[in-house]
């Protein structure tokens, strides 16, 4: 097969194959690589029967028993010794695919009309989720033999509803709509200060009883819409949120004023676990992070929006504007009602085939625990230092140094939106480079940029709040995958650890900075935001490398 590939090609420059005991990919590799050493060849083996990737790691003969694959023409429970020393020789690297990427099966089936079974599908796998990008010119070695015509039947009944992109959006809407609460915040607080003669530190408390309330709340929605779909609960969440915010204006007594927030709060709280935990399921085996990170952006965009929305309403109508917070609620709350009834249709499909998405996993309980230790403590240090700096931008530039509420909020939403922009970004750079890479270079670029944001002013600092809402906030969805990879058996548990727990805490890191402020200088808390991305960096290196479907552990913990 090698030299035919090379007979109708001369400009190829990878070739990837699916391998079980390693014959073909051997013979591939062996024929082109005696003609064409320059040509790189992989093979990819499915996780559930992956005796060949540990023997070839290992460099020795690893078995693999109780093998349970959907790709079962690949199952081999040991390679042999000439196949595994042919491929040691001139195969360049082999990689893992999940189960869960059989959806190559479907794009082959509507693009290029080819029935292919999953056990050969596997080799394009690999190229679809970003695992070979090497070159421009690859060749996937694909066959139609060992079909089973009802698999292929059930992998293309439910491939044709697994790319619901609407569903997808108006979930997305809808996180945008209720996050509008927690990002007008941010600007109210600095008129309530003025208007009720706070302080720095009574100020901040307002942001911390929205961020506390909707992060720590978070896990306790989580359990109960594990136990019980509750798929209600996405419009009424919506309604509080909105519904209590648009009331803020109306208030002029400091502890009515947190307890409308307290409720507002809630709705946020209520809304994140049953609209995540829906968007996870109707994505469920199919292009699952770009569907997260759809939803992920609504958030984000809504945080970005809310200041620059509220800012525009207290101009027009004073304090009272926030009332029109009623029209965004009402209209999303209209076109999201019809869609839930086909979106638990499409959600009850995918739990009746849940058991096709069981991945394995190859790392210690010991390394895992250790790795989720330090992934929450960068999540809570990395929080400290968004929350600090979407609370002391208005702070500082409104309140301290006398600038316009416009300057202020643009600030706010350049910052934002770019956070936005950049976790489109991130996330397929993360299954390419490696999760921990991403990090890295997060917190490297974070240190300066901060620095810059709060020391320049005009265009620059317009200019320098994007850059440093871009690489700061791109890492939020990573962190989440992060931790779900970490603890693959509690997906709602990981999620409200990286996102309520994160969020929660870092909110009372803001109200720290605001008692600094108060204490000595609005400049300490400053300096202390500028250091905080070191002690990230230091987090960053405890923890295990991560990519796409596998977690590469250092060599003295790797147990292949």
């Amino acid at each position: 097969m090698g030299l035919e590939i090379l007979k109708e090609r001369t400009d190829i420059e990878t070739i990837i194959a699916p391998v079980a005991g390693g014959g073909l990919l051997s013979g591939i590799s062996a024929s082109v690589k005696s003609i064409n050493p320059g040509i790189k060849i992989y093979g990819v083996q499915p996780e559930q029967s992956n005796s060949m990737y540990k023997s070839y790691k290992s460099s020795k003969i690893c078995s693999k028993n109780d093998i349970s694959t959907i790709a079962d023409a690949l199952i081999a429970k040991k390679p042999e010794q000439l196949t595994l020393d042919l491929c040691l020789q001139y195969v360049d690297d082999i990689i893992l695919v999940s189960e869960r990427n059989k959806n190559a099966c479907y794009l082959l089936a509507e693009w290029a009309k080819y029935l292919i079974e999953p056990s050969r599908v596997v080799a394009l796998s690999a190229v679809i989720t970003g695992k070979v990008l090497e070159h421009n010119s690859i060749v996937v070695v694909l066959s139609v033999e060992n079909t089973d015509l009802k698999l292929i039947g059930d992998i293309l009944k439910r491939g044709v509803s697994r790319m619901p992109w609407i569903h997808y959006i108006i979930l997305s809407m809808g996180h945008m709509v209720t996050d509008f609460a927690p990002g007008s915040i941010l600007i109210i607080m600095t008129h309530m200060k003025e208007i009720m003669e706070l302080n720095y530190t009574q100020t901040t408390i307002i942001f911390l009883i929205i961020e506390l309330t909707s992060s720590f709340m978070q896990p306790i929605f989580g359990m109960l819409v594990d136990k019980k779909k509750m798929m209600w609960l996405i419009p009424v969440a919506i309604s509080l949120s909105i519904g209590a915010i648009s009331l803020v204006g109306l208030i002029k007594n400091y502890y009515l004023l947190l307890f409308i927030i307290f409720l507002s709060g809630i709705g946020v709280a209520a809304f994140h676990p049953q609209a995540s935990k829906t968007t996870y399921l109707i994505s469920r085996g199919s292009m699952q992070a770009s569907a997260m990170s759809i939803f992920s952006i609504g958030g984000t965009a809504g945080m970005g929006i809310g200041p620059i929305l509220v800012a525009w309403f207290i101009t027009m109508f004073a304090l009272k504007g926030t009332l029109l917070f009623l029209i965004p609620g009402a209209l999303m709350i209209i076109i999201l009602i019809p869609l839930l009834n086909r979106i638990k249709g499409i959600i009850d499909e995918k739990e009746d085939n849940s058991d096709d998405f069981a991945v394995e996993e190859e790392y210690s309980e010991e390394l895992r625990v250790r790795s989720l230790f330090f992934l929450i403590a960068f999540v809570i240090l990395r929080s400290w230092i968004h929350a600090g700096i979407i609370n002391f931008i208005p702070l500082y530039y409104i309140d301290h140094l006398g600038r316009s509420d416009i300057y202020g909020s643009r600030l706010l939403t350049f910052f934002l939106i770019a956070g936005a922009v950049g976790t489109l970004i991130a996330g397929p750079m993360a299954d390419r480079f490696g999760f921990k890479k991403m990090l890295l270079y997060s917190m490297i670029f974070t240190l300066p940029l901060t620095y810059l944001l709060f020391n320049t002013s005009g265009y620059w600092g317009l200019i320098f709040a994007a850059l440093d809402g871009a690489v700061l906030i791109c890492t939020f969805g990573i962190t989440v995958v992060f931790g779900q990879k970490l603890l693959s058996n509690n997906i709602g548990l990981a999620s409200g650890l990286m996102i309520g727990l994160g969020g929660g805490v870092g909110a009372i890191g803001a109200t720290i900075l605001g008692f600094i402020a108060d204490t000595w200088n609005i400049y300490y808390s400053l300096k202390v935001i500028f250091v905080l991305p070191v002690v990230g960096l230091v987090l960053i290196l405890l923890l295990p490398n991560i990519s796409g479907e596998s977690v590469e552990l250092n060599n003295k913990e790797k147990q292949l």
